[in-house]
């Protein structure tokens, strides 16, 4: 069937939970459906078209919208929370989706809410909506961790217009895809008529496989993800402030490594420390990942499930994760990983690893089988195919779900 996808950003390369997993879902519908394309790009993104248009009929990309900054976003802000405006619709995106649908298609498909607003007003075309994390159940959590009334404001601002959005998917779309039974359960009792599908999240494990760990260990423990990403960024500066220190106390050659692109002005800043590495964009995290001693999760805000943890557990990685960062993945604590959330407790379990090469060993034999067993992407994605011929009223003919 002809299929068009809407992305919020230009899901190449695959690095990244948000873009590893638009681009899974991508190439999995490529396999058996004729696909376009429509991403939201920014500069530098050009250079990633070919890679996509190997994949899809056509691809196309639109200018992103510039952010917004000082008293622009403030007013903004303030006008979007007194009319409940969910998402902003950019005119310009709006008539070159209205455009392409005049090629006529059996389904769209929109990775992210953010392009919500792009197709809302489309009618006779079934729609689904891929949901990384259920936003409310998410931003509850976060209000909690908030020291300041601006950031408070701010979270629940985020809290209204996602209700507004969770109250509203069945009138919107045909169907929605979340990532844990968690998500499920969440959005089931807020609308038991929405027809919801369970696609987890995975990860290649071809790609991703474990590597023998340097002897004599470094001592480095390492953190990956997009630092753009709020969640990501309040992380790195918790471990840093509340956990690092009483680690450096017991081991004082202790380095602490954070991997990934667009670390903002307060991540820069630990740039000074000689314990810490900031190392931005970089083209593969195996590397990193292959030299840690122990990877850490710290993570307090945020939803969804964390595709930074499956990366480690399929690299053989001993992981200590907070319940939150954890959270919606089928792991044992104790068994795959270690969950920690008070910050002396986090650092003994991380000390405790780092003193133990047997039980690091272990954790990551157990944690690389559950990824094997349940997370490649070859078994995420099965539940797609039948999610896409079911919404778009088709029987599957001849096509095995992959």
């Amino acid at each position: 069937m002809r299929i068009l996808v809407l992305t919020s950003v230009v899901p190449y390369p695959p690095h990244g939970g948000g873009h590893a997993r638009m681009y899974a879902v991508l190439r999995h519908l490529c396999r058996d459906h004729t696909v376009d394309l429509i991403s939201l790009a920014r500069p530098g993104d050009l250079i990633h078209r070919e890679a996509l248009e190997r994949l899809c009929r056509r691809v196309t990309f639109l200018p992103a919208p510039p952010g917004r900054a000082g008293l622009r976003r403030w007013v903004t802000g303030l006008t979007n929370l007194v009319l409940l405006r969910t998402y902003e619709s950019d005119p310009g995106i709006a008539r070159a989706v209205t455009l392409r649908l005049a090629a006529g298609y059996d389904l769209i498909q929109v990775e992210n809410a953010y392009m919500m607003p792009y197709v809302a007003p489309i009618r006779g075309v079934p729609k689904t909506l891929d949901i990384f994390g259920t936003w409310a159940a998410g931003v509850r959590r976060d209000l909690a961790l908030q020291e300041s009334l601006a950031g408070r404001l701010r979270v629940i601002a985020a809290w209204l217009k996602a209700k507004r959005v969770e109250r509203n998917l069945s009138r919107l779309f045909d169907a929605v895809y979340v990532v844990s039974e968690v998500d499920r359960a969440y959005l089931s009792a807020i609308d038991p008529h929405l027809r919801i599908y369970v696609v987890s999240n995975g990860l290649d494990t071809d790609h991703f496989v474990p590597a023998p760990e340097p002897s004599p260990p470094p001592d480095h423990l390492v953190f990956t993800g997009a630092m753009d990403y709020t969640a990501n960024e309040d992380a790195v500066l918790f471990f840093h402030r509340d956990i690092l220190p009483h680690i450096e106390r017991r081991l004082p050659e202790i380095r602490f490594w954070v991997v990934g692109r667009d670390p903002g002005p307060r991540l820069r800043a630990l740039a000074g420390d000689p314990r810490v590495t900031l190392t931005g964009a970089v083209d593969d995290v195996r590397p990193y990942l292959a030299r840690a001693t122990v990877v850490v999760v710290p993570m307090r805000l945020g939803s969804g499930t964390r595709i930074k943890i499956m990366e480690a557990l399929a690299m053989g990685k001993a992981v200590v994760s907070t319940r939150a960062g954890a959270e919606g993945l089928r792991v044992v604590p104790g068994r795959h990983l270690v969950v920690a959330d008070d910050p002396h407790a986090f650092a003994a379990e991380v000390v405790r690893l780092a003193q133990d090469p047997a039980e690091r060993q272990r954790l990551g034999r157990e944690g690389r089988a559950l990824v094997e067993a349940e997370y490649d992407w070859r078994v995420v994605l099965a539940p797609l195919s039948q999610a896409v011929d079911e919404v778009a009223g088709r029987p599957r003919v001849g096509a095995c779900a992959r």
